[in-house]
Formats: C-alpha cells, sequence, structure tokens
C-alpha cells in the first residue's frame, strides 16, 4: 500500500509526552486568556429620549378634571390608542417625511411607554444605538401623540412638559465558568489540530510501522544489532551474491554500510562500497559476475545511467534512518525496483 499519509499513523505519532504537554499547555493558556478577556466584556452604547406628556380633560364646565389612582381609566385608554398600528403607521410615515425609512415593528422595538403614578403624566420612551435616529423617532411619536389627543377626546388637552436625552452603556460578560469552557476546548482542539497537522504531512520516516504497514516491506533488522543485521542481510539474498544496491544518502546511514561491510569481510565475504555518483563510470562500470561478491551502492540513485546500470542487479535494500529518510525517496526506491522487476528483500531500520 504505496501511501505516504495515513490517518492512524498521524495519531500513533502524535501520541507523545512531548506532544500531550503541549497541548495539556496550550488548554491552560487558552483557558487563563478566555477568562481575561470574560473580564473586560463587549460594551453596547445605548441612546435616550424621554418625553413626558401632560394629559388634561375638562369636565361638562370646563373645569380641570383630576383622575383618580385608583380608576385610571382615562389615561390607560390614551396610552392604548398611542400603542396601537394606526399610530405607528402615523409615526412611520412622519418619519418617511424626513428621508427615515423605518418598518412598523422596528419603530415598536424602540418605543415603551409608561403611565406616572399619582399623576395625569405619561412617559414616553424611545431607544436605539443611533443618537439621531432616536430624536426624529421621539419628535415624531410627539407630534402625532399630540395629534391623536385631538382626534380621541373631545375636550382636555395634552402637551410635552418635559424632554431629555440620555446615552447608557452597558457591558456584557460571558459568566467565568463558561469562558474556561470555551477557550479551553478551542485551545484543546487547535494544539491537538495543529500536531496532526504537522504529523500528517511529516514527509520523514518516523518510526518502522510506515516501513512495514505503509510500503508492504519488511524491516531487515534493526541497524542497532550490527551481526545480526549482516546475518539477516546473508540470510535473505541466499546464494545470489552479486550486487545489492543501497539506498542511503546520510553519514550515519553510510557508516552503518561501512560497519556491514567490514563485518562480511570477516565472514570471508568480496564486498566492494560504490558511491551512487560514480557508480558503473570507468573501472565501476561491468558488474562483476562473482556469484559471493556484494556491491553496496551508497546514496539516492536518480540518474537515469545509474538505474540502467542497477537494472541488472540480482537484489536491492534500503536504509531507513528515522527522521532523516523522507518517505518519497523510500517510496522511489520501491518503485524502481517493480519497474525494474529486482527484488527488493527489505529495509535496514536506523533509529
Amino acid at each position: 500500500m504505496n501511501k505516504k499519509y495515513s490517518v492512524d499513523e498521524a495519531l500513533t505519532e502524535m501520541m507523545t509526552i512531548k506532544n500531550l504537554l503541549i497541548i495539556i499547555a496550550t488548554t491552560i493558556c487558552f483557558a487563563v486568556l478566555g477568562l481575561f478577556l470574560r473580564g473586560k466584556g463587549t460594551t453596547t452604547t445605548s441612546y435616550n429620549a424621554i418625553s413626558k406628556l401632560q394629559v388634561t380633560q375638562y369636565d361638562a364646565n370646563d373645569k380641570v378634571m383630576t383622575f383618580s389612582s385608583n380608576d385610571p381609566a382615562f389615561l390607560n385608554t390614551y396610552l392604548e390608542n398611542l400603542k396601537n398600528n394606526k399610530t405607528q403607521k402615523a409615526v412611520k410615515q412622519e418619519l418617511a417625511n424626513k428621508k427615515l425609512k423605518f418598518s412598523v415593528d422596528k419603530i415598536d422595538s424602540m418605543v415603551s411607554f409608561e403611565v406616572i403614578p399619582q399623576t395625569t403624566l405619561l412617559k414616553l420612551k424611545v431607544s436605539g444605538d443611533t443618537k439621531k435616529n432616536v430624536k426624529l423617532v421621539s419628535q415624531a411619536y410627539d407630534k402625532v401623540a399630540l395629534e391623536q389627543y385631538k382626534k380621541d377626546m373631545e375636550t382636555g388637552s395634552v402637551k410635552v412638559v418635559d424632554f431629555n436625552q440620555s446615552t447608557s452603556t452597558t457591558t456584557q460578560r460571558m459568566s467565568a465558568k463558561k469562558a474556561v469552557f470555551f477557550a479551553s476546548v478551542l485551545g484543546l482542539f487547535l494544539s491537538a489540530g495543529l500536531i496532526f497537522v504537522r504529523k500528517y504531512f511529516n514527509q520523514k520516516i518516523m518510526s518502522r510501522s510506515f516501513i512495514e504497514s505503509r510500503t508492504a516491506t519488511n524491516v531487515i533488522a534493526d541497524a542497532s544489532d550490527l551481526e545480526n543485521a549482516a546475518t539477516e542481510l546473508i540470510t535473505r539474498i541466499k546464494d545470489t551474491h552479486q550486487v545489492v544496491g543501497v539506498n542511503a544518502n546520510d553519514t550515519q546511514q553510510i557508516a552503518l554500510i561501512t560497519d556491514i561491510a567490514n563485518q562480511l569481510k570477516e565472514w570471508q565475504f568480496n564486498v566492494k562500497l560504490v558511491d551512487a555518483k560514480e557508480a558503473f563510470l570507468k573501472d565501476a562500470m561491468m558488474i562483476p559476475e562473482n556469484e559471493d561478491q556484494l556491491i553496496f551502492v551508497i546514496g539516492d540513485v536518480q540518474k537515469p545511467t545509474e538505474k540502467l546500470a542497477l537494472s541488472s542487479v540480482d537484489a536491492m535494500l534500503a536504509v531507513v534512518q528515522t527522521k532523516v529518510t523522507t518517505k518519497d525517496e523510500l517510496l522511489n526506491l520501491i518503485k524502481f525496483t517493480k519497474d525494474a522487476t529486482i527484488p527488493f528483500i527489505g529495509s535496514l531500520y536506523l533509529k
């Protein structure tokens, strides 16, 4: 299965003590940050305009009538008339004359009424987030309220006795528990997500599991056991010892191959090391046909001439060094062996 990227491998690689500590630390930092930002909160400013309307009614003798607080029917009737849809449409038209287009629902949401106890006063309050609009709505409602009274009541009068504007500021804060919870969750998913993406798209081979599961090839042996690695190598090559090409491009990898070559020489094997950049040139051009000879080709085989020369070897192996060898290097070597129908006997794994 020649897949470079695997969710399972990324999850496995990210589950280290170091990464877990990073995730925990990030989560705690975000929790503290959430608590700090919660302290500031979000501030909103509201503009208010309050008008007080004095309502007066006369009796048959043109004398001013007083209203009992226990029977405020007159004021409440007038108040309900100011709240109805007909009045709000009149306010809407008045605003339209001033080039301000508001819906009836918008006007209704901005305006509130209140009867001031023990008085003949009505309080009309207009609130909004724009000072100019609040003032225009208030003025329009005052004007319509005066005209509405003349239509509804046969006697008496209504007048604006007070008008003032104010600004109120409110700060909304999320509860401390919610702020800490949501900030912690954000920190957890952000840190874990970034680590996962980094591991998922990492080109370096981080463990032998990539060799075994993603490339469907075997790990011959861990290179930490030099003698075992040399034994396994001979066992897999068996009687065809002519040439083994080795993909190695790091000093530590080359040192490993040198140590294995020395071990094989002690076992009376004729071993030769050839650099890939100089492989099969001049004297090295002819590949020996001695079955007892092992030739290690050191370096990443890329040039067409090198690939052509290597197409006649008996078998090939790769040296994989964790955090150094890339996935592309190993996959390209395996592809080359398949295209050239060369047996790929596996990988020497170097931690």
